[in-house]
């Protein structure tokens, strides 16, 4: 299904719906406005380096996680149930993953 501009949600406000934060409390971790992580949630800035790093710590992800999961998402125009499926099950995947190291 392909959705419309209006339905569709970035993995950054998907992530912080998923943790039950508010963007007040976004905004606190990362020492920013409300007004900025909005703006970064509809995608009318791009975050800093610094910033998703930021987004990265709050959600307990890697910053390489969350930036491929925005461009899978940007790419493929999910509707909110598919963007937040798809983001859960890309998580609980890369979370999964395990290193080995060899001593």
């Amino acid at each position: 299904m392909v959705a419309t501009e209006k339905e569709t949600k970035s993995v950054f406000e998907l992530l912080r719906i998923c943790g039950g934060l508010t963007i007040k409390n976004v905004a606190e971790a990362l020492n920013v406005t409300p007004s900025y992580v909005r703006q970064i949630e509809t995608g009318e800035r791009k975050p800093s380096r610094r910033i998703i790093e930021g987004f990265s710590m709050v959600f307990n992800v890697k910053p390489s996680q969350l930036l491929y999961l925005s461009e899978e998402m940007t790419e493929k125009k999910y509707n909110y149930q598919e963007s937040l499926l798809f983001v859960l099950q890309k998580i609980s995947e890369l979370q999964t993953q395990k290193t080995v190291t060899i001593k």
